[in-house]
């Protein structure tokens, strides 16, 4: 029973105890009328023996301390994890870190949604959200993550329910299954040995992603004693992490008996030009590695080699020339033809006009270094030039790369993975084999591919003729 009693003041007092015996897990209220407190104290007593009562004190924890109190107790692979660190950070933790969790309400964190997303739709009116701030995804993931904190909080007795668990998330972007065609395929592979030559990241690797259907992380994992060239096989299971190390079990996985161990087939050509990359590959060692050696990073590659190698890259100019770019018997030429031009005597002449020192042009001349940006621009108003004619002989000017001219829209490295899919849909292997091949363990994600070639469209024409006679 309760403890009540009227206090000095005129106002009357209820005081429980959460754990009997326990001074510290005492709570009082006071009211002026003795009614309102006893009320309060045998609701509050009969939700301690359902077990629903949640302690006043708990409940005003603020929410970034039960994110970083508990948020480690949640089971998730590295790259999530690093995911939804980064969403609270710029996303989460700076509307709800300060908020008890006891004070945060459904309508709140529904409203809070509804402005990003139409945050989201003030910036991106009338052209594309590539990499917006408050995309789709982005709203969604943010989110998520408000709802497994709040989880949290519930699971550690600091809520009794979450309150963020029914509010209603935008519909996320239309997913384009982009399959790619042979042409585009050859297109793709031909650039590749136009752009990277000789680069074990660019021909012999999208063209194993072809050949394979595997996931870029899968691909990338792919070890020397995983290739059995004499069959024709490749044992695919491990995965690249974001950050290049290596996790020794298949994507989505919960053990390392898991279904998404799988072994697939290679093409005889395909064998033939990687086997000389295989025989060459340490043993242990991954075979595709980055230029310099070591393991392919994602965002490195995906900006480096295949963004390249589909979109292109603008001209851009340097500040300094990179080595092997600054030709000094290149460059000492172009000197002395501007001498003749401007009737000028000797070197020294010509470093007066530009306003440097002999000594540097000599220096140029050897070899030792070449001119830097802001000395190329110097040198064009001195000389009278466009500054683009001395970034070209100085080896500051990077040409720029025209893009494939594939249709939009363009193809990502997964798209080789949907192509995979489709072709063996299309070519008539049953979906137990396609499944086994692709490493799916869910049969709704096979069917994705039994109609998502564009020769759907011929079959349907096809059949309506059919139909009518």
């Amino acid at each position: 029973m309760p403890w009540l009693r009227q206090l000095k003041s005129g106002l009357w007092a209820a005081t429980i105890y959460t754990i009997p015996g326990d001074p510290d897990s005492r709570l009082t209220k006071t009211d002026p009328q003795k009614d309102v407190v006893k009320d309060w104290a045998l609701d509050r007593e009969a939700e301690i023996r359902r077990g629903d009562f949640i302690n006043p004190r708990l409940a005003a924890t603020q929410l970034g301390e039960v994110w970083r109190k508990f948020g480690g107790a949640r089971r998730l692979e590295k790259a999530s994890r690093a995911r939804d660190m980064s969403t609270w950070k710029c996303h989460v933790e700076p509307r709800w870190g300060k908020i008890p969790v006891g004070a945060i309400l459904k309508p709140e964190v529904q409203e809070w949604i509804n402005g990003m997303e139409a945050a989201h739709a003030d910036d991106c009116r009338g052209r594309s959200c590539q990499g917006c701030r408050h995309g789709g995804w982005t709203i969604i993931a943010a989110l998520n993550v408000v709802k497994a904190a709040l989880e949290l909080a519930v699971d550690a007795g600091f809520l009794r329910s979450n309150p963020a668990r029914r509010v209603r998330a935008p519909i996320p972007p239309a997913h384009v299954d982009r399959v790619i065609d042979p042409d585009e395929e050859r297109l793709i592979l031909a650039r590749c040995d136009q752009l990277f030559p000789d680069r074990r990241d660019a021909r012999p690797f999208i063209e194993g992603l072809f050949e394979s259907g595997c996931r870029w992380e899968e691909w990338a994992a792919v070890k020397k004693e995983a290739f059995n060239l004499r069959a024709g096989l490749v044992s695919i299971g491990p995965v690249m992490e974001r950050d290049g190390s290596i996790r020794d079990y298949p994507k989505g996985a919960r053990s390392r008996q898991s279904a998404g161990f799988r072994n697939v087939a290679l093409g005889e050509e395909y064998v033939a030009r990687v086997k000389p990359l295989v025989l060459a590959t340490k043993p242990g060692d991954v075979v595709f590695t980055a230029p310099m050696g070591g393991h392919l990073l994602y965002p490195t590659w995906l900006d480096r080699v295949w963004n390249v190698v589909i979109g292109g890259v603008p001209e851009r100019v340097l500040n300094r020339a990179p080595a092997g770019a600054y030709d000094a018997d290149r460059f000492g030429g172009w000197l002395d033809a501007q001498r003749v031009r401007l009737d000028l005597a000797s070197d020294a002449d010509l470093a007066r006009a530009v306003g440097v020192r002999r000594s540097m042009v000599a220096n140029w001349r050897a070899g030792r270094f070449g001119p830097g940006r802001s000395t190329a621009d110097r040198m064009a108003e001195g000389l009278g030039l466009k500054p683009a004619e001395v970034y070209a002989v100085t080896g500051l000017l990077v040409p720029g790369i025209e893009s494939a001219g594939l249709a939009e829209p363009w193809p990502t490295p997964h798209d080789t993975r949907h192509s995979f899919g489709t072709r063996l849909a299309e070519g008539g292997v049953e979906m137990h084999d396609r499944m086994a091949l692709m490493g799916h363990r869910d049969v709704r994600s096979g069917l994705r591919y039994t109609h998502s070639g564009e020769s759907r469209y011929d079959r349907a024409r096809a059949a309506l003729r059919a139909a009518r006679g």
